[in-house]
């Protein structure tokens, strides 16, 4: 991933991962469930026109998809297990959890991205005490952020962690987009608001972000498999997808019999970095 923030504004479509506005190129504990669920509907995404070369390995036609393990840190059965899956995987790790240090060191030991996983305020249920909130004022917002980022260094990316409330006032997305872009990082939007505001932002700061497509298990163990057949089908129909998944034991049982099939099925994970290219 580039860390110049000479990025070019560009649009078009290509794959429905991600919104592109940087190159000509292209919860809880672990193991509860996720508080926030994701909209109904997988949004359409403006995205350069150009495909990446990493896109067309030899043969051409495969799609790829980039998966992202969220909520880690609370527990080290799940960063054992998430290491044994096949990667690459992203690692959204929470940098006030108790093992965030150690979920921080499974990426940097695999060499797989590391993402600061971001507290935002939701709309409803709990959320985590130090959440960012509309009620904070702008250097708090970017206090809140840097101290985040500081607690697991050599992360290149930030996501949300809930923030269905955050993410849909203007004024906390400006300032966060604002604040990673800063930082040379990028920001994934997890989409846990059907609110476009973190895109319509993005262009205007010129901020690199990459949009979620599908969550895995927001339906539970039941719609895992109609979920991962919704990412499947986007990777081969547009080129791919951004996939977000929870250290839930049925979610890591899932992951670690579907992976090793991809490349049978005309598929390949990549890190989410090679969307940023």
């Amino acid at each position: 991933m580039r860390r110049s923030l000479a990025f070019l504004l560009v649009g078009g479509l290509l794959g429905g991962a991600a919104v592109y506005v940087l190159g000509p190129r292209i919860g809880g504990r672990s193991g509860d469930r996720r508080q926030e669920e994701s909209p109904g509907t997988t949004p359409t995404k403006a995205v350069p026109a150009d495909t990446p070369a990493d896109f067309e390995p030899a043969g051409g036609g495969r799609g790829v998809i980039a998966l992202v393990l969220d909520d880690l840190g609370n527990g080290e059965p799940a960063i054992v297990r998430a290491g044994q899956l096949p990667g690459p995987i992203a690692l959204a790790v929470l940098p006030d959890a108790p093992a965030s240090g150690s979920a921080a060191a499974l990426a940097r030991r695999k060499g797989w991205d590391l993402l600061v996983h971001l507290p935002l305020r939701a709309e409803s249920g709990a959320s985590r005490p130090d959440a960012i909130s509309s009620a904070d004022t702008e250097q708090e917002i970017v206090e809140a952020i840097g101290r985040a980022i500081e607690r697991l260094p050599g992360a290149i990316g930030v996501n949300n962690h809930q923030g269905s409330a955050a993410m849909a006032d203007r004024r906390v997305v400006r300032t966060l987009l604002q604040t990673v872009r800063d930082r040379h990082l990028f920001f994934l939007d997890s989409r846990t608001t059907p609110a476009r505001i973190a895109e319509e932002e993005a262009r205007s700061l010129g901020a690199p972000l990459l949009v979620r497509d599908v969550f895995l298990d927001a339906d539970g163990e039941a719609g895992m498999a109609a979920a991962w057949e919704r990412a499947r089908k986007l990777a081969l129909r547009k080129g791919s997808a951004i996939v977000i998944a929870h250290p839930h034991t049925e979610t890591l049982d899932f992951l670690a019999r579907e992976l090793p099939r991809l490349e049978t099925q005309g598929l390949r994970l990549v890190k989410i970095s090679e969307l940023v290219d």
